[in-house]
């Protein structure tokens, strides 16, 4: 953001009192962006915790046990150490050991003119 608009906030918050919506409808611009204007540059929150992170390390060593764990698995073993938490953040927690299904199909390469026929194609 420029050094004008800067000014221009605390200008009017100053010396017209006008308050931080009036600020923001007068200069098109966002009610939090005025805010950090005025009351300093970085406001952020900090992030709270994931409800799934106290049993990260516990997921990866039943991953590392049995790699072909489903999700709902996961889930119900969970439940027995006490987490509360629903389905989809256990699903999203473990999409990273889960493994990868291999590519169905195999890419065909074909010099230009060339034909393929059923009995030319081998399947691999």
């Amino acid at each position: 953001m420029d050094e004008t608009r800067r000014i221009e906030v605390r200008r009017l918050w100053e010396v017209d009192g006008l308050t931080m919506r009036q600020i923001a409808e007068k200069l098109q611009m966002g009610r939090k962006t005025v805010t950090r204007i005025l009351g300093g540059e970085t406001v952020k929150k900090p992030r709270k915790p994931s409800i799934i992170a106290p049993f990260e390390r516990l997921i990866a060593e039943w991953y590392k046990d049995t790699p072909a764990l489903m999700a709902f698995q996961v889930l119900n073993r969970l439940r027995g150490y006490g987490y509360t938490g629903g389905y989809g953040t256990v699903k999203l927690a473990t999409m990273k050991f889960r493994k990868k299904r291999p590519e169905a199909f195999s890419e065909l390469t074909l010099l230009s003119g060339e034909d393929y026929g059923k009995k030319d194609i081998m399947l691999s």
